[in-house]
C-alpha cells in the first residue's frame, strides 16, 4: 500500500498516504502533539476566566462545545479591574500654553559714526561707561574749521555794519554839506548867466571873438549841469536809503550768517555726543586714527527698562490681547507686559514680531541679548473634545481610538461593572498632555483616561471617577 501511495499521480493522495505512513510507523508523534497543544489552550481559558471574557467553542456544524466563561463577581470572591474614567465633556484644559524663545534687547541702539573725514583727537568714554544725553564721547580735530569760522564771522560783522548804516540813512552834516554845494552852484550859475549876456552883446558889436563867446556859453552849461547833479544828490540824501539797497544788503548779511551756521555745524559734527541716556556697548577706534565719513566709532544702547522681542505665529497674535503672558529666565519669573507688535509677518519665519516691556526690577535681572522663555496661555476654542493624550490608542485606517465604559444591566447594581467599548476618533490637534478629537463619542460618555494598555473591548471593569483619585 505504501508503494502504491508513492507511485500515485494524485498529489493529495500522496500527502494523505504519507500521513498515514507517519502515524503508522511513528505513533509517538501523537502524544507529543497533544503535549504541545494542550498547555496554551488551558492558559488561554484561564486568562479569559480571569479577565471576564466570554469564550465559546463552536464546532463545524455550529453546535456549542463549551459554555461561556464569565468573571466571578464579588459574591464569589472575584475582583474587577479598576480603571480611571472622566466624562468627556469635563475633560480638557481651560487654556493652552505655547512656549517661544525671546531675546532681551534695549529699546534703542545707536551705532555712532563720523559725519566727515578727520583724525580722532580724544575719546572721552570707555567700554561699559554710563553716558547721558548730549554728553561728548569722541572729538575729532577742528583747527581748519576754527579758521573758517573766524573769516565768516568777520565778513558777517562788516555786512551787518553796512546794513545798519543804510538803515539809519545819511547824517545831518552830509545833508548840510550837500545844500551848501547846491547854493554855491546856484550862485555860480547866476554869475555865468550874467557873463553870458554881456559876452553875447560884445560879440554882436564885434568887440570879442566868437571863441570867447563859446567859452562863456560852455562854462554856463557846465555850471548848470553841476547844479542839477548837486540838487539830485541832495534829494537822495533827504529821501534816505532806497528799499532795494536795504534788501540787497540784508541778503548779503543772511548769506554770511548761513556760512557761519554751516561752519558751526561742521564743528559740532567733529564732536560725537550721546543721543540718549545709556551705556557704551562697543568702542571701535582709538586716538590718532583717521576715520572716513560714515565709519562706525561707538555703539550706545539705552538703559533700563529693557524689552523682549519674540516672533509669534499669526494665529497666536490674533488672540494675544486676551491671553496671559508669562516670561521666565531659568527659575526666575520676570514681569513683562505687551507693548507693541510689528505690522507684517516675516517672509522667512512667517511670524510676527511682538515687543514685551520689562519693568525696572525685572530689567535688573537680565542682560541684553539673553534668551528668555515666553509662555502664552490662550483660552481653548474647541472644535471637538479634549482628552488626555495617554487615553489615545492607535486605530485603523489612519485613525485613532479611545476606550469608553458603558453600563450593563446584567451586572448587579451595587457593584455597577461596566463594559469596555472601543470608539474610532479623528485627531484634530495634539498639544502636550492633551489632544483634541472628534468622532463616535458624546459628551455623556465615560472616557477611560488611564491604563488603556491593560484593557480590551468587551472586558468588564470597575470605574473610578478621576476626581476621586488621590
Amino acid at each position: 500500500m505504501i508503494r502504491e501511495a508513492r507511485l500515485s499521480k494524485n498529489f493529495f493522495g500522496r500527502i494523505l498516504t504519507s500521513c498515514q505512513l507517519l502515524t503508522h510507523r511513528h505513533p509517538w508523534w501523537i502524544p507529543l502533539c497533544l503535549a504541545v497543544a494542550i498547555p496554551p489552550t488551558v492558559y488561554y481559558f484561564a486568562v479569559a476566566r480571569e479577565r471576564g471574557l466570554e469564550v465559546s467553542l463552536t464546532g463545524p456544524s455550529g453546535e456549542s462545545l463549551a459554555t461561556k466563561l464569565r468573571l466571578s463577581d464579588r459574591s464569589t470572591g472575584g475582583r474587577l479591574l479598576r480603571v480611571t474614567t472622566a466624562p468627556v465633556a469635563s475633560a480638557g484644559p481651560t487654556h493652552i500654553s505655547h512656549s517661544y524663545t525671546g531675546v532681551v534687547a534695549a529699546r534703542r541702539t545707536s551705532n555712532l559714526a563720523a559725519k566727515s573725514t578727520g583724525r580722532v583727537e580724544r575719546i572721552l568714554v570707555e567700554l561699559g561707561s554710563l553716558v547721558k544725553k548730549g554728553q561728548p564721547l569722541i572729538e575729532l580735530d577742528h583747527e581748519q574749521l576754527d579758521a573758517q569760522l573766524g573769516v565768516a564771522q568777520a565778513n558777517l560783522a562788516a555786512a551787518q555794519a553796512r546794513l545798519q548804516e543804510l538803515t539809519v540813512g545819511p547824517r545831518r552834516q552830509d545833508i548840510e554839506q550837500a545844500r551848501a554845494r547846491v547854493a554855491e552852484l546856484e550862485a555860480n550859475l547866476q554869475l555865468g548867466q550874467a557873463n553870458f549876456v554881456r559876452t553875447r552883446e560884445l560879440r554882436n558889436s564885434g568887440s570879442i571873438s566868437q571863441q570867447e563867446f563859446d567859452q562863456t556859453q560852455f562854462q554856463l552849461n557846465a555850471t548848470a549841469a553841476q547844479l542839477r547833479s548837486a540838487e539830485e544828490f541832495l534829494g537822495q540824501l533827504l529821501e534816505g536809503t532806497r528799499e532795494e539797497q536795504l534788501a540787497m544788503q540784508r541778503a548779503t548779511v543772511q548769506g554770511l550768517e548761513a556760512q557761519v551756521r554751516q561752519v558751526n555745524a561742521d564743528l559740532a559734527d567733529r564732536s560725537i555726543v550721546a543721543p540718549f541716556d545709556g551705556q557704551v556697548q562697543s568702542r571701535l577706534v582709538d586716538e590718532g586714527v583717521v576715520v572716513a565719513t560714515g565709519q562706525q566709532l561707538l555703539t550706545v544702547v539705552e538703559g533700563a527698562p529693557f524689552e523682549i522681542r519674540v516672533g509669534l505665529p499669526s494665529d497666536v497674535v490674533v488672540d494675544l490681547q486676551g491671553s496671559q503672558i508669562d516670561v521666565s529666565l531659568g527659575t526666575s519669573q520676570l514681569n513683562a507686559f505687551l507693548d507693541r507688535m510689528g505690522p507684517t509677518l516675516s517672509e522667512s519665519t512667517r511670524t510676527r514680531q511682538v515687543i514685551l516691556r520689562l519693568d525696572e526690577s525685572s530689567s535688573q535681572q537680565v542682560s541684553i541679548g539673553a534668551a528668555v522663555l515666553v509662555t502664552v496661555m490662550q483660552p481653548v476654542a474647541s472644535q471637538g473634545f479634549w482628552v488626555p493624550t495617554r487615553a489615545l490608542t492607535v486605530g485603523s485606517r489612519g485613525l485613532w481610538a479611545v476606550y469608553v465604559a458603558v453600563p450593563t444591566s446584567q451586572s448587579p447594581q451595587e457593584y455597577a461593572p461596566q463594559v469596555v467599548e472601543r470608539r474610532q476618533v479623528e485627531l484634530l490637534r495634539a498639544h502636550g498632555e492633551w489632544s483634541e478629537i472628534r468622532g463616535a463619542i458624546s459628551s455623556s460618555d465615560k472616557l477611560i483616561v488611564a491604563g488603556v494598555h491593560r484593557i480590551t473591548p468587551g472586558q468588564l471593569v470597575e470605574c473610578i471617577d478621576e476626581t476621586n483619585v488621590e
